[in-house]
């Protein structure tokens, strides 16, 4: 999975302003491949990647491991991973990349990297370090970067490039992280591969799905080719007897191949389905690099489907009949996804057809959730444990519910035997990290899993899929037991992913082996990404590393050699689906008609995503949007039966026939409504509006309006239907009764006899207290006001609301107990205040609990004493300082004095610092913001070839946990906007995720481990205090607030406070708020103007007080979530705070 913190920032630049957008990134985005849309950013010049310290981990001698990122190739060197960018060039292929911002991660003793090893290998032989590398001081890899094999996805030239964000001075044993990384040349970002199919685009002509077989299994395969059809995916069966005749190439392969390429280009073919094993289909043999294992005469011989699935190029460009040699033009990149049925017989095909069609439609829905995971010790020396590696697949991948049975030699819980008896319960998702051969799939402790164990399988329908990184277990030119396993007549599996020759894996780094890596990136993009096709998921997830295998290395071997046995367009269940239907007319007439189609669950909520298919003379698919709605427009031309049929993610199919008729008369439903809101315990009309679809004109008749629902009661439910002429529409109205009972969102299934069913949601209010909020400090004897926030988060207008407040608390009473709110919108809330007052014998700081009734109870607090901080260092201060942080007068923004961290002789701090600076304790209270104001200068600042690795630690501390805010570091992590602007900075944090009436104490804590060193920091007026407390600036008028909310989704409100006048009367220079992204470009400004709407000069008094944004720039344009600076400016001062916008 991509880091957590990750983003990148892009700029394009100009000449007068640098055009940036900020996205998160995620290594690759989305790109819908055939179909096909490539999904790039426009021309870009710099491109900015950041990483988190977060995402790095490292246990003692161990490799480390950075979120995302994989290992190098320089064997007997530090195992240091890297991570892999992918970029469109235009023009010229000049790339530069520069490294910011260095963090200090810890001191290791990290290994050297060793080789790859065959999992097969039992004797592992340990590399050596390089002497010269492990006795040097510089940064290891130490290159900016390394330049990967480039590909072609939808049609365009992919680059990719190998950055190196972790650097290891070997000697210092010290692991630096560079948190921020430039990528600068005429290029654009190619955001994430994953393959994806394009489900809602129509089909036009031709076809998608295509199976390949022999003329005598041919007809087999037809209820398959039908089933895809049905459900929206057009499918068609070639003979390989037509390709070989009717195609040209040097074997039958390359003739497949010209063939599958035909129809990928002229006729949309997405999915290909090889229908036999290598007697019926041959497969290609990629060849990749000599192992040199000696353990079989044909071990480098990879038997590849890629072959047939990547269509760019040519897989033998030297012609010297050896395929896939690093000299062949192979980008490795999906063009269309291939699965094999690995079947040889008619009883093969049937049961083949049989799994997948019972997984698709019927499959027993009580083992969906249920998982096989079972792993060996891979190695003992060095220790290598494959069930390491599972417990990364089952933390980072699969959903909480899964249920995991889990058989892991280290454990000693489980043997052949074991696992035998858990697929015959019936396993749905079965992961298998251990050794392997043709036949038999080891479980550990010398016992194994045969041919004749996967044969004698008993689980019936409750079918599996198995993925395996052992040695030859999907060598499909030999009687393999992935065959097997999809074989099997009795039970058995659906779907097998195995390796054609060995697996690979790295000794003594558990969980980060090649194979591994592989199996991690199938799991990722089927349980995270949604990529539920299983064709598209393993093609995804070897898409990814593609660009690492323009070499003769292991990445390129598992490129060719893992394979799928399966149905590619198969859709693999994500958890236990639900049963759906449709409302649709009985029958339409003939001709051009608008087919509505609502699809529901049976529990009557609406299913958004799922594909409605109308087969029949027509053929139409569409997607239904959030109301489960869809139209298709149909242009039929016989009269006859059609079908209906609708798929979806997790939903069960739903299939039925409708009737297209040529005369006659045919009433449908055109719409329905209410006259007035569908609430619990309204009596209210429903009005029908029906129309004659027919050719002939509708003769008088009674309509009686129906529900099984026990929630609602029909009054009145008969009118009659008018003569009515075709395409005409007539009224009806019934009257109905909802129950009181009823709840918001409850969907009621109506019935009109003779045309049909409809639905109508209940709604109703639903209120929530969204929060409570002090006006203003409270102490002991005070009076206050706290502000209820109360959210209508229903369908429905709440009317008439009585709301009350009561103290559980004999410190506190309120003055005012209750009011009426006349009604609350759907989707919007109300702040009503209430006065209180506070006893004069509360003992502060104290905590009073409250009670607030709306019709639901609920509680909140208020907090009452002197809560918060104030330091401005002036005098005797409790602050705890380390090592060379001490009050200073050298520098300081009030008075006279400040916290310096340095040697006051030489104003340098030192090497090697690591020096502490803690408040005392204090009670903190709700909503609050820590402010501080500071000075610095450190190495590396600016200095673009030199990173340090110094810099300020911000924090809170208490006795339960320690909350990290914030690290000011050189080399790039001081954003532009403190580089912009040198001298003093007022800084501020959110602190509102602290609970009210929590003892906390404020931390800065300097490090320093550069050899060159800076004057150092001054930290000078310290606050913290709550959102309703003004906070100081020591700048006459200029007062700049937290925003409110923060983080916020759709608005935030920036409130200020300023004078237009000086101290002698003259006008100050106009005031700018502005608002940058964070990498420092502007993307919104307000100018606060000195004049009020009448157009005469504003007085103190009359200067506006709030700005109110929407996360839009200049164009209107909604920007990305993420982290923002605003900073409010008056001619050389200013004041920047941060908010964070959520999307």
């Amino acid at each position: 999975m991509p880091p957590t913190s990750l983003y990148h920032r892009i700029e394009r630049m100009s000449s007068e302003s640098a055009v940036k957008f900020c996205l998160t990134f995620c290594v690759f985005e989305y790109i819908i491949i055939s179909m096909i849309t490539l999904l790039l950013t426009s021309l870009l010049t710099t491109i900015h990647l950041s990483f988190s310290p977060l995402d790095v981990k490292i246990k003692g001698d161990e490799y480390p491991f950075l979120k995302g990122g994989v290992l190098g190739f320089d064997v007997g060197k530090p195992a240091i991973p890297g991570y892999i960018v992918h970029l469109v060039l235009e023009g010229e292929k000049n790339i530069t990349v520069n490294y910011k911002n260095p963090t200090f991660v810890g001191k290791y003793d990290i290994p050297p990297l060793q080789p790859p090893a065959i999992l097969s290998q039992r004797e592992i032989i340990p590399v050596e370090p390089d002497r010269v590398v492990y006795t040097s001081n510089k940064e290891y890899p130490g290159k900016t970067f390394e330049r990967l094999k480039g590909g072609y996805i939808a049609g365009k030239r992919v680059e990719s490039i190998f950055i190196y964000p972790l650097q290891y001075k070997p000697e210092d044993r010290q692991l630096i992280l560079y948190q921020d990384v430039e990528i600068e040349g005429n290029l654009s970002l190619l955001n994430r591969v994953l393959l994806l199919f394009d489900y809602s685009k129509s089909v036009q002509t031709g076809y998608e799905y295509l199976i390949i077989t022999k003329k005598n299994l041919a007809s087999y395969f037809e209820p398959l080719a039908e089933w895809k059809t049905k459900k929206g995916i057009p499918a068609r069966i070639k003979t390989v007897e037509e390709i070989y005749i009717n195609n040209e190439g040097r074997d039958n392969q390359e003739r497949i191949r010209q063939f599958i390429k035909s129809q990928h280009q002229d006729s949309g073919v997405v999915w290909v389905l090889l229908g036999g094993d290598v007697n019926v289909v041959p497969s290609r043999v990629a060849f990749a690099f000599v192992c040199g294992a000696g353990f079989h005469p044909d071990e480098d011989s990879l038997h590849c489907d890629l072959y047939y699935s990547d269509l760019d190029g040519t897989w033998d460009l030297d012609e010297d009949g050896i395929f896939g040699e690093i000299e062949d033009s192979v980008d490795m990149i999906a063009d269309v996804f291939v699965g094999r049925a690995p079947v040889n017989s008619i009883p093969d095909v049937q049961n083949f057809v049989s799994k997948v069609l019972t997984y698709e439609k019927s499959p027993p829905t009580d083992y969906l959730t249920d998982a096989l995971f079972f792993a060996m010790v891979l190695w003992d020396d060095p220790y290598t444990d494959g069930g390491v590696h599972k417990d990364m697949i089952e933390d980072q991948f699969m959903p909480s519910y899964f249920n995991i049975t889990k058989f892991y030699e280290r454990d000693e819980n489980g043997d052949a035997s074991d696992v035998i008896s858990a697929m015959n319960e019936g396993k749905h998702i079965m992961n298998h990290d251990g050794h392997g051969w043709i036949h038999v799939i080891c479980t550990g402790h010398g016992e194994n899993v045969y041919n004749r164990d996967m044969d004698g399988l008993e689980n019936g329908n409750k079918l599996g899929i198995l993925y395996s990184i052992g040695c030859w277990t999907g060598a499909f030119d030999y009687d393999c037991i992935g065959e097997h396993f999809i074989n099997a007549q009795n039970g058995g599996g659906v779907a097998y992913i195995g390796n054609s020759r060995y697996g690979w894996g790295s000794p003594g780094n558990s969980g980060y082996g090649y194979s591994d890596i592989f199996d991690n990136k199938f799991f990722e993009a089927i349980f995270v990404d949604s990529v539920i096709n299983i064709g598209t998921a393993l093609a995804s997830s070897k898409a990814y590393y593609a660009p690492l295998a323009g070499y003769g290395n292991v990445y390129r071997w598992c490129e060719y050699e893992i394979n799928l046995f399966g149905d590619p367009e198969m859709p693999v269940w994500t958890d236990t689906p639900k049963e759906i239907t449709a409302i649709f007319p009985d029958s339409i007439p003939l001709g051009e008609f608008l087919l509505y189609v609502q699809v529901f669950s049976t529990d009557g909520s609406p299913i958004e995503g799922a594909m409605v298919t109308f087969s029949g003379d027509d053929y139409k698919r569409g997607i239904t949007d959030p109301s489960g709605e869809v139209t298709l427009l149909l242009s039929t031309s016989s009269p006859g039966w059609a079908y209906i049929t609708a798929t979806g993610m997790n939903v069960l199919p739903y299939e039925d026939s409708i009737w297209v008729y040529e005369d006659g008369v045919y009433l449908s439903l055109h719409s329905h409504y209410t006259d007035g809101e569908f609430n619990p315990g309204d009596t209210t009309s429903l009005f029908c509006i029906v129309k004659n679809y027919g050719s002939t004109a509708s003769e008088m008749q009674e309509v009686n309006l129906t529900t099984d629902d026990t929630l609602v009661g029909i009054i009145d439910g008969t009118d009659i239907i008018s003569q009515t002429p075709p395409l005409g529409v007539d009224t009806l109205e019934f009257e109905i009764a909802i129950s009181q009972n009823a709840e918001n969102g409850h969907t009621v299934r109506f019935t009109l006899s003779c045309i049909g069913e409809f639905t109508e949601i209940v709604k109703t209010h639903v209120l929530v207290l969204a929060g409570a909020h002090k006006d203003g400090p409270v102490d002991a004897g005070d009076s206050g006001v706290v502000s209820l926030i109360l959210e209508n988060t229903g369908y429905g207008m709440a009317r008439d609301v009585v709301m009350s407040v009561s103290s559980l608390d004999d410190f506190l009473a309120f003055v005012q107990s209750e009011t009426y709110i006349d009604s609350i919108v759907p989707d919007s809330s109300i702040t009503i205040p209430f006065g209180f007052s506070v006893s004069p014998e509360c003992l502060t700081p104290y905590i009073a609990t409250c009670m607030v009734d709306f019709g639901l109870v609920d509680t909140f607090i208020v907090s009452i004493g002197c809560y918060g901080l104030s330091e401005d260092f002036e005098g005797d201060t409790t602050w705890y300082a380390t090592g060379d942080w001490h009050i200073d007068e050298y520098k300081s923004y009030s008075p006279s004095h400040s916290f310096y961290c340095g040697d006051s002789e030489r104003r340098e701090y030192r090497e090697g610092a690591c020096d502490s600076l803690i408040s005392p304790l204090f009670y903190i209270d709700e909503n609050s913001t820590l402010s501080f104001w500071h000075w610095f200068d450190m190495a590396g600042l600016e200095d673009l070839e030199h990173f340090g690795c110094d810099g300020l630690y911000i924090g809170v501390i208490d006795s339960l946990e320690f909350y990290p805010l914030d690290f000011i570091g050189s080399g790039g992590a001081l954003d532009s906007l403190y580089n912009s602007c040198p001298g003093w900075h007022w800084s501020t944090y959110d602190l509102s995720f602290i609970p009210a009436g929590r003892e906390v104490s404020i931390l800065f804590k300097f490090i320093s481990n550069d050899s060159r060193c800076g004057e150092g920091w001054y930290i000078d007026d310290v606050s913290v205090q709550p959102s309703y407390l003004e906070v100081e600036e020591k700048e006459p008028g200029f007062v700049l607030f937290q925003n409110f909310p923060n983080p916020f989704r759709r608005e935030t409100v920036i409130s200020y406070r300023l004078s237009v006048t000086g101290e002698d009367g003259s006008r100050l220079a106009p005031y700018v708020l502005r608002i940058y992204d964070l990498s420092g470009r502007l993307v919104k400004s307000f100018v606060i103007s000195h004049q009020a709407s009448g157009g005469e000069l504003m007085t103190n008094d009359q200067c506006p007080m709030t700005i109110t944004w929407d996360g839009r720039d200049e164009s209107g344009k909604l920007l990305p979530g993420g982290v923002y600076f605003y900073r409010l400016e008056a001619g050389e001062t200013s004041v920047t705070k941060k908010l964070v916008f959520l999307r």
